[in-house]
Formats: C-alpha cells, structure tokens, sequence
C-alpha cells in the first residue's frame, strides 16, 4: 500500500474487519474503535487519542491524546476523552507516536522513494504560478533561480551546471521543467 500522509485514514482502511464504532454520545461525530491491543478515539474521521488495551505495562505510558488542531467540536471531543490539557501531545508529535505505536497492528504505511517529489511538486507549482507572457528575461531567470532553491533547500548537495547563468530564460525553464517531471514520475 502507498504512503498516506494521513495516519487516520490509513488506520481506518487497515482496521480489523470485526471492528466496530461505539459512540459514547449522542453524536455521530465522536466515536472509538477497539481492537484487540488498542482503543482508538476519532472526531469525524480523525484519530485524536489512542490506548493501549488488555495486557500493558503500567510503567510506561499507553494513553497518548492530541492537543486540538482542528475545531471547537473536536476540541469537545477531546474534552470528552480527557479534560486534563497537560496529557495533550502536538499533532506532529501525536501522529509521529501513532505511527510508532501503530504501526505493529495496521502496518506501517510505506514512505515515499522518490526523495524529490516535495520539492518537484514546489517547482513545479512556483513554475505556473510565475509564469506570464509580459515578464523580462531576467524577470524569467529569477523565476528559475528560485525553483532551483528549492531543490538545494531540500537537497543541498544538487549540482547546477556552471554555464547556468549563461543560458537563456527558455533554456533554464526547459531544463528545470525536465527535472520537475522526473521529480514528480
């Protein structure tokens, strides 16, 4: 299976197919799953809070609860699982745990291969955002020179050929969109 950026919708096509949503209030919005080692708490289709279930070690912690990233509904939610806000965890940081923790039961989704997509799709984007019929040439290779920064930003060990300033706007355009492509196949 692909990467998915989202943990959430990973787990849920990865779930048990016995699984079943309890929903502990009167709305469909909030609900939990249980699975044989964990407790998982969505808003919407969110995870928001998971817990080790059955046999744990009590020495370590099993409860991990994201603080709010989204909504005043998800915040109650939230509220909902735990009123204590010291417990909650950076969405970056819960997602990270989730994954680590996770992963055992629904398998770890596959990281992307293709180290230059991030910054291929940036170029890219950069590419047809700035790129009009009235603009100077050297309006043109200062365009260029930024979509190559994105590149050495991601990866500062991409060479540029030593002739780069010397070629034209369509020339530098033609070949940074040729590496956008490649980046993005």
């Amino acid at each position: 299976m692909e990467y998915q950026a989202n943990i959430t919708e990973y787990i849920l096509d990865n779930l048990p197919g016995d699984a079943e949503r309890v929903y502990p209030r009167t709305t469909k919005n909030f609900y939990y799953i249980i699975t044989p080692n964990w407790q998982l708490w969505f808003s919407y289709r969110t995870l928001i809070a998971f817990r080790k279930t059955g046999n744990i070690d009590t020495r370590v912690n099993n409860f991990f609860i994201s603080r709010n990233a989204w909504s005043v509904t998800t915040g109650k939610h939230l509220y909902w699982i735990d009123s204590d806000h010291t417990k909650r965890l950076d969405f970056e940081v819960f997602e990270a745990l989730a994954l680590e923790h996770l992963g055992d039961d629904f398998g770890n989704p596959k990281r992307d291969t293709n180290p230059f997509r991030s910054a291929g799709m940036v170029s890219a984007l950069f590419s047809v955002m700035h790129s009009k019929e009235d603009q100077s040439e050297a309006e043109k290779k200062k365009a260029n020179n930024q979509r190559i920064r994105f590149y050495q930003a991601s990866y500062p060990g991409v060479l540029i050929p030593q002739d780069w300033d010397d070629l034209t706007a369509a020339e530098q355009s033609r070949r940074l969109d040729m590496v956008d492509k490649t980046a993005l196949a």
